[in-house]
């Protein structure tokens, strides 16, 4: 799904959007400026609503051809169904205790020292 985008231009705006919605890019004519700023502004929302339009479209029909695979929808609602349910609990982890770490240097000095 993230590699949908979507773009939309006139003579005077282009615009690519990602597939977040973000805008990748915008290209505005010098010929666009000779306009007053509520133009441009107007001129850009209505490419930029194209873009995004197209942009739905696209990702529409990304997840009805991914879903169409019945694997897909499976594991879909697993995952829904998942996030249903609380958390599971996290298991008890015991204090460790400091003799663990002695008690096996002590037995091995004391190899040591019956050796000698």
């Amino acid at each position: 799904m993230t590699t949908v985008t979507a773009s939309a231009s006139s003579d005077l705006i282009s615009v690519h959007l990602r597939a977040d919605g973000s805008v990748e890019q915008l290209r505005i004519d010098d010929r666009a400026l000779a306009s007053t700023g509520a133009a441009l502004a107007e001129h850009i929302t209505e490419v930029m609503g194209r873009a995004h339009t197209e942009l739905v479209e696209r990702r529409r029909a990304t997840q009805a051809a991914l879903f169409a695979d019945p694997r897909i929808a499976e594991a879909s609602a697993v995952v829904e169904a998942a996030m249903d349910k609380p958390w599971p609990q996290r298991p008890v982890v015991r204090e460790q205790d400091p003799d663990d770490y002695v008690r096996p240097v002590s037995y091995l000095m004391s190899a040591l020292d019956q050796r000698r």
